[in-house]
Protein backbone atom coordinates (compact mmCIF):
# COMPACT_ATOMS: atom_id res chain seq x y z
CA UNK A 1 0.00 0.00 0.00
CA UNK A 2 1.45 3.70 -1.01
CA UNK A 3 1.30 6.51 0.68
CA UNK A 4 -0.60 9.16 -1.61
CA UNK A 5 1.63 11.80 -0.67
CA UNK A 6 5.20 10.72 -0.46
CA UNK A 7 4.50 7.19 -2.64
CA UNK A 8 6.33 5.74 0.21
CA UNK A 9 5.42 1.76 0.74
CA UNK A 10 6.34 1.58 4.70
CA UNK A 11 3.25 1.84 6.09
CA UNK A 12 1.82 0.99 10.05
CA UNK A 13 -1.49 0.26 11.71
CA UNK A 14 -2.74 2.52 14.82
CA UNK A 15 -3.20 0.07 17.52
CA UNK A 16 -6.23 2.28 18.55
CA UNK A 17 -8.11 4.07 16.35
CA UNK A 18 -7.10 0.93 13.09
CA UNK A 19 -6.15 3.44 10.64
CA UNK A 20 -3.09 2.87 8.18
CA UNK A 21 -0.63 5.58 7.83
CA UNK A 22 2.35 6.77 6.34
CA UNK A 23 5.61 6.01 8.65
CA UNK A 24 7.87 8.62 6.80
CA UNK A 25 5.04 11.75 6.31
CA UNK A 26 2.29 10.60 8.47
CA UNK A 27 -0.64 10.97 6.26
CA UNK A 28 -3.86 8.64 6.97
CA UNK A 29 -4.56 6.87 4.57
CA UNK A 30 -7.48 4.88 5.36
CA UNK A 31 -8.90 2.47 7.75
CA UNK A 32 -7.87 -1.16 7.56
CA UNK A 33 -11.44 -2.40 8.87
CA UNK A 34 -14.93 -1.41 9.76
CA UNK A 35 -16.93 -2.66 12.55
CA UNK A 36 -18.37 -6.16 10.89
CA UNK A 37 -15.84 -5.94 8.02
CA UNK A 38 -16.13 -8.03 4.41
CA UNK A 39 -16.25 -12.30 5.40
CA UNK A 40 -14.87 -14.51 4.41
CA UNK A 41 -16.52 -17.63 3.15
CA UNK A 42 -15.36 -21.26 2.27
CA UNK A 43 -18.16 -23.55 0.72
CA UNK A 44 -17.37 -27.21 1.12
CA UNK A 45 -18.07 -29.80 -2.09
CA UNK A 46 -21.47 -31.49 -1.54
CA UNK A 47 -22.08 -34.38 -3.59
CA UNK A 48 -25.87 -33.44 -3.49
CA UNK A 49 -27.68 -30.53 -5.41
CA UNK A 50 -30.06 -29.55 -3.31
CA UNK A 51 -27.40 -29.04 -0.40
CA UNK A 52 -25.07 -26.98 -2.71
CA UNK A 53 -26.85 -23.87 -2.11
CA UNK A 54 -25.58 -24.38 1.88
CA UNK A 55 -23.31 -26.67 2.44
CA UNK A 56 -20.41 -25.80 5.18
CA UNK A 57 -20.46 -22.31 5.55
CA UNK A 58 -18.04 -21.32 7.37
CA UNK A 59 -17.86 -17.10 8.51
CA UNK A 60 -14.71 -15.68 10.04
CA UNK A 61 -15.75 -12.76 11.85
CA UNK A 62 -13.46 -11.54 14.69
CA UNK A 63 -12.34 -14.44 15.22
CA UNK A 64 -15.50 -15.69 15.63
CA UNK A 65 -16.56 -18.89 13.80
CA UNK A 66 -20.12 -19.86 12.47
CA UNK A 67 -20.79 -23.02 11.01
CA UNK A 68 -24.03 -23.47 8.64
CA UNK A 69 -24.41 -26.65 7.24
CA UNK A 70 -27.22 -29.67 6.91
CA UNK A 71 -28.39 -32.13 9.89
CA UNK A 72 -30.15 -34.97 9.95
CA UNK A 73 -33.43 -33.19 10.41
CA UNK A 74 -32.62 -29.68 10.04
CA UNK A 75 -29.90 -27.00 9.70
CA UNK A 76 -27.86 -25.30 11.80
CA UNK A 77 -26.23 -22.20 12.70
CA UNK A 78 -23.72 -22.44 15.43
CA UNK A 79 -20.76 -20.38 16.74
CA UNK A 80 -17.82 -22.88 17.84
CA UNK A 81 -17.41 -21.08 21.36
CA UNK A 82 -21.50 -22.30 21.58
CA UNK A 83 -21.17 -25.57 19.71
CA UNK A 84 -20.23 -27.57 23.01
CA UNK A 85 -23.43 -26.84 24.63
CA UNK A 86 -25.73 -26.98 21.73
CA UNK A 87 -24.76 -29.93 19.72
CA UNK A 88 -25.39 -33.41 21.21
CA UNK A 89 -22.43 -35.51 21.65
CA UNK A 90 -23.89 -38.74 21.00
CA UNK A 91 -25.39 -37.26 17.43
CA UNK A 92 -22.79 -34.40 16.47
CA UNK A 93 -24.47 -33.40 13.54
CA UNK A 94 -27.74 -33.12 15.56
CA UNK A 95 -28.94 -30.41 18.11
CA UNK A 96 -29.67 -30.85 21.67
CA UNK A 97 -33.20 -31.24 22.90
CA UNK A 98 -34.61 -28.53 25.22
CA UNK A 99 -34.28 -31.15 28.10
CA UNK A 100 -30.67 -31.94 27.45
CA UNK A 101 -29.46 -28.10 27.48
CA UNK A 102 -31.74 -27.71 30.60
CA UNK A 103 -29.57 -30.47 32.48
CA UNK A 104 -26.59 -29.02 31.02
CA UNK A 105 -27.17 -25.96 32.74
CA UNK A 106 -28.32 -27.23 36.19
CA UNK A 107 -25.14 -28.95 35.94
CA UNK A 108 -22.97 -25.99 35.82
CA UNK A 109 -25.02 -24.04 38.34
CA UNK A 110 -24.35 -27.77 40.98
CA UNK A 111 -20.64 -27.47 40.09
CA UNK A 112 -20.97 -23.83 40.94
CA UNK A 113 -22.30 -24.16 44.42
CA UNK A 114 -20.19 -27.12 44.91
CA UNK A 115 -17.26 -25.13 44.53
CA UNK A 116 -18.59 -23.70 48.22
CA UNK A 117 -20.45 -26.97 49.94
CA UNK A 118 -17.88 -29.20 48.47
CA UNK A 119 -20.30 -31.93 48.27
CA UNK A 120 -19.60 -35.80 47.89
CA UNK A 121 -19.09 -36.82 44.24
CA UNK A 122 -22.13 -39.65 44.07
CA UNK A 123 -24.57 -36.77 45.33
CA UNK A 124 -23.83 -34.81 42.71
CA UNK A 125 -25.60 -37.54 40.39
CA UNK A 126 -28.51 -38.04 42.49
CA UNK A 127 -29.22 -33.91 42.26
CA UNK A 128 -29.09 -34.02 38.51
CA UNK A 129 -31.53 -37.06 38.60
CA UNK A 130 -33.82 -35.90 40.69
CA UNK A 131 -33.67 -32.40 38.72
CA UNK A 132 -33.90 -34.34 35.48
CA UNK A 133 -37.33 -35.70 37.01
CA UNK A 134 -38.68 -32.46 37.93
CA UNK A 135 -37.82 -31.40 34.72
CA UNK A 136 -40.08 -34.15 32.83
CA UNK A 137 -43.19 -33.33 35.22
CA UNK A 138 -42.37 -29.42 34.52
CA UNK A 139 -42.16 -28.62 37.85
CA UNK A 140 -38.56 -26.31 37.25
CA UNK A 141 -40.69 -24.17 34.92
CA UNK A 142 -41.01 -20.53 36.06
CA UNK A 143 -39.06 -21.62 39.18
CA UNK A 144 -35.55 -20.48 40.34
CA UNK A 145 -33.04 -23.03 39.11
CA UNK A 146 -30.70 -22.01 41.86
CA UNK A 147 -33.59 -22.62 44.93
CA UNK A 148 -34.34 -26.18 43.00
CA UNK A 149 -30.70 -26.98 43.56
CA UNK A 150 -30.26 -25.92 46.92
CA UNK A 151 -33.64 -27.65 48.03
CA UNK A 152 -32.40 -30.84 46.22
CA UNK A 153 -29.29 -30.42 48.07
CA UNK A 154 -30.84 -30.87 51.09
CA UNK A 155 -32.73 -33.48 50.28
CA UNK A 156 -29.81 -35.54 49.13
CA UNK A 157 -28.04 -34.75 52.61
CA UNK A 158 -31.00 -35.61 54.90
CA UNK A 159 -31.15 -39.07 53.12
CA UNK A 160 -27.75 -39.96 52.90
CA UNK A 161 -27.04 -38.87 56.79
CA UNK A 162 -24.67 -36.18 55.74
CA UNK A 163 -23.93 -32.93 57.75
CA UNK A 164 -25.21 -29.89 55.37
CA UNK A 165 -28.31 -28.53 57.53
CA UNK A 166 -30.30 -26.25 56.35
CA UNK A 167 -28.59 -22.85 57.64
CA UNK A 168 -25.44 -23.86 55.80
CA UNK A 169 -27.10 -24.50 53.07
CA UNK A 170 -28.73 -21.11 52.82
CA UNK A 171 -25.71 -19.27 53.47
CA UNK A 172 -23.59 -21.24 50.82
CA UNK A 173 -26.27 -20.79 48.08
CA UNK A 174 -27.44 -17.31 49.28
CA UNK A 175 -31.23 -18.73 48.60
CA UNK A 176 -33.57 -18.38 51.64
CA UNK A 177 -34.31 -20.72 54.45
CA UNK A 178 -38.15 -19.95 53.85
CA UNK A 179 -37.47 -21.19 50.03
CA UNK A 180 -35.47 -24.03 50.51
CA UNK A 181 -38.05 -25.88 53.30
CA UNK A 182 -41.22 -24.66 51.23
CA UNK A 183 -39.22 -26.24 47.47
CA UNK A 184 -38.52 -29.38 49.42
CA UNK A 185 -41.49 -30.34 50.80
CA UNK A 186 -43.38 -29.43 47.13
CA UNK A 187 -40.49 -31.59 45.54
CA UNK A 188 -40.81 -34.42 48.06
CA UNK A 189 -44.26 -34.33 47.59
CA UNK A 190 -44.14 -34.06 43.38
CA UNK A 191 -41.53 -37.33 43.40
CA UNK A 192 -43.02 -39.14 46.70
CA UNK A 193 -40.19 -39.01 48.38
CA UNK A 194 -40.17 -40.07 52.49
CA UNK A 195 -37.61 -38.10 54.43
CA UNK A 196 -36.62 -40.04 58.06
CA UNK A 197 -36.06 -38.36 60.84
CA UNK A 198 -32.81 -36.38 60.92
CA UNK A 199 -30.60 -37.56 63.83
CA UNK A 200 -29.11 -34.49 65.57
CA UNK A 201 -25.70 -35.98 66.21
CA UNK A 202 -25.08 -35.99 61.82
CA UNK A 203 -24.65 -32.36 62.39
CA UNK A 204 -23.09 -32.32 66.17
CA UNK A 205 -19.72 -31.80 64.82
CA UNK A 206 -20.46 -30.19 61.60
CA UNK A 207 -22.07 -26.71 63.51
CA UNK A 208 -19.25 -27.42 66.55
CA UNK A 209 -16.52 -26.37 63.56
CA UNK A 210 -18.80 -23.67 62.28
CA UNK A 211 -18.86 -22.19 66.14
CA UNK A 212 -15.18 -22.89 66.40
CA UNK A 213 -15.26 -25.14 69.29
CA UNK A 214 -12.55 -27.38 70.97
CA UNK A 215 -12.60 -31.55 70.14
CA UNK A 216 -12.77 -31.53 74.19
CA UNK A 217 -16.06 -29.21 74.00
CA UNK A 218 -17.72 -31.38 71.23
CA UNK A 219 -17.05 -34.66 73.35
CA UNK A 220 -19.09 -33.00 76.46
CA UNK A 221 -21.50 -31.63 74.07
CA UNK A 222 -22.54 -35.11 72.59
CA UNK A 223 -22.56 -36.24 75.73
CA UNK A 224 -25.42 -33.82 77.09
CA UNK A 225 -27.29 -34.50 73.45
CA UNK A 226 -27.60 -38.07 73.97
CA UNK A 227 -29.44 -37.33 77.42
CA UNK A 228 -31.47 -34.48 76.48
CA UNK A 229 -32.76 -36.29 72.82
CA UNK A 230 -35.04 -38.44 75.00
CA UNK A 231 -36.55 -35.63 77.38
CA UNK A 232 -37.19 -33.18 74.41
CA UNK A 233 -39.18 -35.56 72.09
CA UNK A 234 -40.49 -33.70 68.98
CA UNK A 235 -37.58 -30.55 68.74
CA UNK A 236 -35.79 -29.90 66.14
CA UNK A 237 -32.21 -31.47 65.62
CA UNK A 238 -30.59 -28.33 65.10
CA UNK A 239 -31.93 -26.78 68.20
CA UNK A 240 -31.16 -29.82 70.31
CA UNK A 241 -27.70 -29.20 69.06
CA UNK A 242 -27.37 -25.73 69.43
CA UNK A 243 -28.82 -26.40 72.95
CA UNK A 244 -26.11 -29.25 73.52
CA UNK A 245 -23.30 -27.18 71.79
CA UNK A 246 -24.04 -23.98 74.65
CA UNK A 247 -24.62 -25.77 77.50
CA UNK A 248 -20.93 -27.82 76.43
CA UNK A 249 -19.26 -24.38 76.04
CA UNK A 250 -20.34 -22.89 79.15
CA UNK A 251 -18.83 -26.04 81.39
CA UNK A 252 -15.79 -25.89 79.59
CA UNK A 253 -15.34 -21.97 79.90
CA UNK A 254 -15.07 -21.20 76.01
CA UNK A 255 -16.47 -18.53 74.30
CA UNK A 256 -19.60 -19.03 72.30
CA UNK A 257 -22.26 -16.39 72.94
CA UNK A 258 -26.02 -16.75 71.90
CA UNK A 259 -25.63 -14.44 69.16
CA UNK A 260 -23.04 -16.40 67.16
CA UNK A 261 -25.28 -19.35 67.55
CA UNK A 262 -28.51 -17.69 66.09
CA UNK A 263 -26.37 -16.26 63.50
CA UNK A 264 -24.27 -19.61 62.12
CA UNK A 265 -27.67 -21.93 63.18
CA UNK A 266 -30.27 -19.96 63.48
CA UNK A 267 -31.83 -21.04 66.89
CA UNK A 268 -32.68 -17.90 68.63
CA UNK A 269 -31.32 -17.48 72.22
CA UNK A 270 -35.11 -16.75 73.62
CA UNK A 271 -35.42 -20.89 72.40
CA UNK A 272 -31.70 -21.83 73.78
CA UNK A 273 -32.80 -20.08 77.53
CA UNK A 274 -36.22 -21.59 77.94
CA UNK A 275 -34.79 -25.13 76.66
CA UNK A 276 -31.50 -24.61 79.10
CA UNK A 277 -33.89 -24.01 82.40
CA UNK A 278 -35.95 -26.74 81.68
CA UNK A 279 -33.11 -29.60 81.83
CA UNK A 280 -30.65 -27.68 84.01
CA UNK A 281 -32.44 -29.71 86.90
CA UNK A 282 -32.48 -33.02 85.15
CA UNK A 283 -28.93 -32.95 84.30
CA UNK A 284 -27.61 -32.14 87.99
CA UNK A 285 -29.71 -34.80 89.10
CA UNK A 286 -28.44 -37.34 86.84
CA UNK A 287 -24.71 -36.71 87.06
Amino acid sequence: MKCPTCSSEETAVDPISRKNYCKQCGTVIEKQWQHRAVLSFAFADVSKKEDRAVSELRCMDFGKAIEIGPSEKRRCMLRKWHKRTIVSPKYPSMLKTKEERAIDAARHELLTLNSVLKLPYYTQGQIIELYSQLYRKNFTFGRSRKAILAALIYIVSRRNSLSYYLASIAESTGVSKKLINKFSNLICKELGIKLAGADPSDYLIKIGQDLNLSPKTLTVANEILQRISEELVGRSPITLVAVSLHLSSVRQNEECSLDLVRQKVGVYPSTIKKLEKSINGNLSSKR
